[in-house]
């Protein structure tokens, strides 16, 4: 079908008559008469008949046939034959708004004559009433294929041969996605059920058949992003691109593919890039009405109406989201009326228009379906640089601060979908007024991260702290050449050990902003699963969700998945380490690991980290350097106190920045401001801490 092509407009016709322009059009009346007389169905209005007791008034009165005439059976046929030569030997048609937008819909999907017929009759029986019920009673008594062939080419005048071929399957009519035949139902106009949205758009009037033709179609509008923004799926946009040039170029059939990936993950956008880039005109099946959602059923035959509807455009991409409503393998087993196995692969095999089909759960789509996609793409979470970019383009002139965007961008369960959530929830809330933005943003997603088990409130989130200097690590080798060179080649496997406060975790970020690289973060608590196999899975898909991001990859507190092989007693305890380490070696990114108890670590795994580096304590220059500038910074100034206070912390051999940092926080908490010597206080009582505690209790008296 080519809508697209030149277009001829509709003939004039009364806007104000969406109905028939006759509610007693004689085409009516010569259907009624042929159902009662060609069928012999007369008896129906028999008095003392179901349909008759209801009925027999109504349709007297709208065949214009007196109930006195027909007192009899003999009398009734008379007055049924009658009246029925008499509408045959009239020259009379439907007319109307809603038959001519049928007819010139019928012309441009290339009905015959016969699909036409059948097409107005299924379009209009439910707006004559009397007709529709005559039609359900006769067709309720006789259910068979046989009788249906039968009376519908008495009722149209048709032969039987050519009424079959139009309601066979592979007919122009039935694979229109206009029609839906169920023979299961027993009303007749239930039987034939025409698609949910078409009587009313065809009780429209348009322009012209482009018009109309777009009326039953539903566009997609371009996104924010473009081909650009998918480098991290490089090689799959470069292959997809240069199939579906090829398919066009071919004007191939069968053009099918899936995508698929967890909710949110951005495949919807990443459709609209697609075509954006290839300058192809995107178009939905749609899922929902503007009244209601739309069944299994009808979706199926919204996506065959859209195949026929764009047949003929040489640049129409049709895109299926939410694939599993009709493809659930689970749902097909249960119910007959999802489209059989044959249908959907004979649509998939000869589909005219190139379709993407999306789903969120490829394993509860029938396996012999998804054989049947030419191409297949895994999509992943975008990386923090399309997330900051998705973030910018919605929300940065919503006054939202840059910081915050920064914050947000770094949360990787913050999907495509997310940010257009809280788009829409700011715009409505910045309409409505009297609430803080930066308040609201903070409600929308703290609330949606109240659903994932185990996720940080975004409110607890801090903002990328400023690197510790390099000053303050203690180390062995040149720290600064090691940043550099990972600046320059971020790759290769770093474990940092040491003392707890050392600076490990802060170096790894140091490294990472080195680089300009995301940094994922990752603790024993993110990955340790409860069932066996579970902490595998996790360390598999971090090591990938790092690799898709392009993220220097830090884990902390390695040790937990590190354990000395030879030490574990549980088969699932070896499995972790051999998962960490596998995945380590594939790895092809910068990879940091971090522990206090190198000790405890299984020397296989040592040897597979390139740079081993221990971070110590302070020496005495860095010890009495962070405390000056610690007293400068918070404006501790007093000369005296500040050199007195100097003395003592210089003598704590076992002294790490964050010691300090969580002296000055102490601090600050009880003391407010403080002074050099308060702030010397609470350094000795953190480090302190350090010491090994007294026994209490039964402990106590053992020890003693």
């Amino acid at each position: 079908m080519q809508v697209f092509k030149q277009l001829r407009p509709l003939k004039a016709v009364d806007p104000m008559s969406t109905q028939l322009e006759d509610p007693n059009d004689p085409v009516f009346k010569r259907w009624c008469l042929r159902v009662l007389v060609n069928l012999d169905a007369r008896s129906l209005l028999a008095e003392d008949g179901g349909f008759g007791r209801y009925y027999r008034q109504e349709v007297f009165e709208y065949l214009g046939i007196s109930s006195n005439d027909c007192q009899s059976a003999g009398a009734l046929k008379g007055v049924l034959v009658t009246s029925l030569d008499r509408f045959e030997k009239r020259e009379c048609r439907l007319s109307g708004v809603l038959i001519e937008n049928c007819h010139a819909l019928a012309d441009e999907f290339g009905f015959s004559e016969v699909e036409k017929q059948l097409f107005t009759l299924m379009l209009v029986l439910p707006l004559k009433s009397p007709l529709e019920k005559l039609f359900d009673f006769v067709f309720e008594v006789n259910r068979q294929w046989f009788f249906m062939v039968k009376a519908l080419s008495l009722v149209l005048n048709e032969s039987p041969d050519k009424i079959e071929a139009a309601l066979h399957s592979n007919s122009v009519l039935m694979q229109s996605g206009m029609v839906r035949l169920d023979m299961e139902r027993e009303d007749f106009s239930r039987r034939f059920s025409v698609e949910r949205e078409a009587r009313g758009i065809l009780m429209q009037q348009y322009e012209s058949k482009h018009a109309l033709a777009r009326a039953l179609l539903t566009p997609v509008a371009a996104g924010p992003l473009d081909l650009k923004d998918y480098g991290y799926i490089e090689r799959d946009v470069h292959v997809l691109a240069a199939y579906f040039r090829g398919v066009y170029a071919g004007k191939a059939k069968g053009a099918n593919v899936l995508i698929y990936g967890e909710p949110g993950s951005g495949k919807t956008e990443f459709v609209k890039a697609i075509a954006g880039g290839l300058g192809l005109s995107l178009y939905e099946v749609p899922g929902e009405s503007r009244f209601n959602s739309f069944d299994h059923e009808a979706r199926f035959e919204k996506v065959k109406l859209n195949q026929q509807m764009l047949a003929g455009s040489d640049n129409a991409l049709l895109l299926f989201d939410e694939i599993e409503d009709v493809l659930d393998l689970t749902a097909q087993l249960i119910t007959k009326s999802r489209p059989s196995k044959l249908q959907m692969n004979r649509m998939l095999e000869s589909n005219a228009v190139p379709t993407v089909w999306v789903c969120n759960q490829p394993e509860v789509v029938s396996p012999w379906f998804l054989r049947r996609f030419d191409y297949v793409l895994n999509m992943p979470v975008p990386p923090i640089s399309v997330r900051r970019k998705l973030l910018e383009t919605k929300l940065s002139e919503k006054g939202v601060p840059q910081d915050t965007l920064e914050k947000l961008a770094g949360l990787r369960d913050v999907t495509p979908a997310h940010i257009t959530r809280i788009d829409k929830v700011l715009g409505a809330v910045q309409r409505g007024g009297g609430v803080d933005l930066n308040d609201a943003l903070y409600s929308v997603v703290d609330n949606h991260r109240k659903l994932s088990r185990g996720v940080e409130p975004f409110s607890n989130v801090k903002a990328e702290a400023v690197p510790l200097s390099m000053e303050f690590y203690n180390a062995d080798i040149d720290l600064s050449a090691l940043v550099a060179r990972m600046a320059d080649k971020p790759e290769g496997r770093i474990c940092l050990y040491g003392p707890p406060g050392t600076g490990k975790t802060t170096f790894a970020r140091l490294l990472a902003e080195a680089a300009d690289l995301p940094l994922l973060t990752y603790k024993a608590s993110d990955l340790l699963g409860m069932y066996v196999g579970e902490t595998e899975k996790n360390i598999r898909e971090m090591f990938t969700a790092a690799a898709e991001e392009n993220a220097v990859l830090f884990v902390d507190e390695f040790d937990a998945f590190a354990v000395d092989r030879g030490s574990v007693s549980k088969n699932w305890e070896a499995s972790q380490v051999n998962e960490m380490l596998v995945c380590m070696e594939a790895f092809d990114g910068l990879f940091v690991a971090a522990t206090n108890y190198m000790e405890r670590m299984d020397k296989a795994a040592v040897r597979r980290f390139h740079v081993k580096l221990e971070l110590g304590y302070l020496n005495a220059v860095q010890r009495l350097s962070i405390f000056l500038k610690t007293c400068y910074q918070h404006e501790l100034t007093d000369a005296d106190d500040v050199q007195a206070a100097a003395v003592r912390v210089d003598s704590l051999r076992n002294l790490t920045p964050g010691d300090v940092y969580a002296a000055v926080r102490r601090m600050q908490m009880l003391h407010g401001n403080g002074s050099a010597t308060l702030l010397a206080d609470e350094i000795v009582r953190e480090v302190g801490y350090k010491e090994t505690s007294k026994p209490m209790g039964f402990l106590a008296g053992i020890s003693s």
